[in-house]
């Protein structure tokens, strides 16, 4: 709820969702690879996927929130292809 709200009121040049959804898979990429490559303890390793985690989920939410706005503009044939997808 808060990373759906937090992208609802705070919009990316002018994008509500485009980019979160950008950002969070940017993130989620560099924390895993940090974590891989520069994760010599292993509290850093838990934080770099840690941090990895929360971007997934931030980006997987913009997009279920795309998914919600693209079929309520579309008919029911359409909405249903988008949520199976």
């Amino acid at each position: 709820v808060v990373y759906a709200a937090f992208s609802d009121m705070v919009p990316i040049c002018g994008y509500r969702r485009k980019y979160y959804v950008f950002l969070g898979a940017i993130t989620t990429g560099i924390t895993s690879f940090l974590a891989g490559w520069h994760g010599v303890t292993f509290r850093l390793q838990v934080l770099y996927l840690i941090a990895g985690n929360i971007s997934s989920a931030w980006s997987n939410v913009a997009v279920d929130a795309l998914v919600v706005e693209r079929s309520q503009e579309k008919s029911a044939l359409v909405a249903a292809r988008l949520q199976a997808f």
